[in-house]
């Protein structure tokens, strides 16, 4: 009988859960040393306690329901938090039942910790609110389906096709494929379940509630049981319609950019520049800094650095402009199509010098010889992409301007012919006045119209002998003016100008030509005195930024009438004069001290 209760003691010690045996009060009447390990009391000490004691506050407004509970039923198992002696709580789960001892009726309780597999449901749970919250708010819709493609289950993310996410369970994914898609889809379901792949991406256009459709991207993935074969299927979904969208525009962008393209009247060249600008960082790297200095100095590299430009696309009108059949003469190289003249290499430097210098755009004049050798003029613009932008292509724009130079020439050469004529007309005109003038007599003058046809007739000889068919210089047209008509003074005049270098249009030329005529010509009648020194000034400053010249006129000698009012003349010439001014546009003033002064402003001056 001594060994069996000291066997039984043993055993009671050894169980690794806590025991603890009480009466129906509570009272405990005996604990294991695993009770006592558990709570970090004393055998002593436990048996001192009452359960209240040693549970938590939160639980202990139960035991005496559960006591009873354990009485009726038989037995209980539930769950609570005790305290220990350093106050800190241990999860339990406690199964009790009720028992007889001598006679006595008593609780005993297996009291196990469950702190490791609380602590594990906790992580489980956070883990699975973290997975719902996250499926939740993906913007992929995440769904399961079984095998058929039903679904068992649907993210949150689905809402945004208007449906439910309790009508999408159980139905089949392929209900609300576009029709059009359906045949396909559904072969590439079938196909998929039967492959060993583990998974396939599809894109296909999906209904909503209100009958629209969405284009989604769908991952489909298998998942497997434990013998490896499919339970079921994983499908993470995806809203690519503003893709779809993008693509559709950018297709048709990108027609429409081949059409303006291919049906250009201009001829347009695509050509890649990037071995052209890694060359050029090249030459940087060995020192090369001012490259307009480096290709004058090394002129053969031009050549060189055009050979690394790729000609990528033409148009039609390239082709026809450069007498080509197929588009494939001119890909490639540009070298091998460009027949390199002054112009031309002076062009393509300033397109390397442009690129060098990260600049956008270099326009010019120049001259292409096509694949049959005929020379054609031409107007040039290159486009060049930054260095900083992503794009590698140069845009090239030729323009046929061949006829146009032609006729520019041809015209130029008939007004110089037409100029010409006038000139000798003029001429012969003031030859007859000049016998008229002989044949009249000293009673009768006409040397003023002589001067003022020679003033007319000089802005033809200069349109004659210049390139430039309607600008007239006026510097020397001034002082041709001036001493023409101060070759008639008998005395010397002493000719004071300052006159900007600055052209007319001709038809501003021949009335200002005619004013300085008319008013030099008064200077030489009636202002010049025979016991005074002549000098006569002409000044024409001007104004870039307001568009207007002043010419400035003035001469010693006899004072101007103090009594004439410039803007209401009684003479003929200062009648001509206002006219003439009036004609340009502009105003004039006159001062008559210290001496007569003309000042006049002339608007517009280079401008028909």
């Amino acid at each position: 009988m001594l060994n069996t209760v000291q066997n039984f003691d043993t055993i009671f010690d050894n169980i690794n859960d806590a025991v603890f045996v009480h009466d129906l009060d509570g009272k405990i009447l005996e604990v294991n040393a695993s009770a006592c390990s558990l709570l970090g009391y004393t055998r002593e000490e436990l048996l001192d306690l009452r359960p209240q004691d040693i549970v938590a506050p939160e639980y202990r407004e139960g035991i005496p329901e559960r006591f009873e509970h354990i009485q009726k039923s038989g037995s209980f198992l539930f769950e609570v938090v005790l305290r220990r002696k350093d106050g800190a709580g241990i999860p339990v789960e406690i199964s009790s039942k009720p028992i007889t001892i001598n006679n006595i009726s008593c609780i005993i309780s297996t009291i196990r910790d469950i702190s490791a597999r609380k602590k594990a449901e906790k992580e489980l749970r956070q883990t699975s609110a973290l997975l719902q919250n996250i499926t939740d708010n993906m913007f992929d819709l995440v769904s399961l389906t079984d095998l058929e493609g039903n679904f068992t289950f649907v993210g949150k993310s689905h809402r945004i096709l208007g449906y439910e996410l309790e009508y999408l369970i159980g139905k089949n994914v392929l209900e609300f494929v576009h029709p059009e898609d359906l045949p396909r889809i559904k072969t590439q379901f079938e196909d998929f379940l039967g492959a060993a792949e583990a998974f396939r991406k599809v894109e296909y256009r999906y209904r909503c509630t209100d009958g629209s459709y969405i284009w989604l991207e769908t991952l489909g993935r298998k998942l497997f049981d434990d013998n490896g074969k499919t339970r079921e299927l994983i499908f993470s979904s995806r809203d690519i319609s503003e893709n779809k969208a993008y693509i559709e525009n950018l297709r048709e962008s990108e027609e429409r950019y081949r059409y303006i393209f291919n049906n250009s009247a201009v001829s347009l060249w695509e050509e890649d520049i990037s071995a052209v600008r890694k060359a050029i960082e090249d030459l940087k790297e060995q020192g090369v800094q001012d490259f307009e200095n480096y290709l004058e100095q090394n002129p053969e590299e031009v050549a060189n650095l055009v050979k690394e430009i790729r000609v990528l696309e033409v148009n039609d009108a390239a082709l026809q402009l450069h007498g080509a059949e197929t588009r494939e003469q001119l890909r490639g190289s540009l070298g091998k199509t460009f027949a390199y003249s002054e112009t031309s290499l002076n062009l393509l430097k300033q397109g390397l010098v442009a690129i060098a210098q990260n600049h956008r755009k270099v326009s010019g004049e120049t001259q292409i010889q096509t694949l049959n050798g005929t020379v054609r003029d031409i107007m040039l613009h290159m486009y060049l992409p930054l260095e900083q932008s992503r794009k590698k292509t140069a845009l090239i724009s030729e323009y046929d301007i061949t006829s146009l130079k032609q006729a520019i020439q041809e015209k130029q050469e008939l007004m110089n012919e037409l100029n010409h004529r006038v000139k000798n007309n003029l001429l012969m005109v003031s030859s007859l006045i000049h016998l008229k003038d002989d044949a009249l007599g000293p009673n009768i003058d006409l040397s003023d119209i002589d001067r003022q046809i020679t003033a007319i007739r000089l802005v033809h000889e200069k349109l004659y002998k210049t390139d430039a068919i309607t600008q007239i210089s006026m510097p020397g047209y001034i002082e041709e003016i001036l001493d023409a008509v101060f070759s008639f003074y008998q005395g010397k005049v002493n000719l004071d100008t300052n006159i900007d270098e600055v052209a007319f249009h001709a038809k501003k030329a021949v009335p200002t030509g005619l004013i300085i005529n008319e008013i030099a010509t008064n200077a030489l009648k009636h202002g010049f005195s025979p016991d005074k020194g002549a000098r006569f000034s002409a000044s024409l400053e001007e104004d870039k930024d307001n568009s207007v010249c002043i010419l400035t006129l003035s001469n010693t000698g006899h004072p101007f009438p103090a009594d004439i009012d410039i803007h209401r003349p009684q003479t003929l010439g200062l009648q001509l004069t206002l006219s003439l001014v009036e004609q340009l546009g502009g105003s004039i003033e006159l001062k008559t001290e210290p001496e007569t002064t003309f000042t006049i402003s002339i608007p517009d001056y280079a401008i028909a």
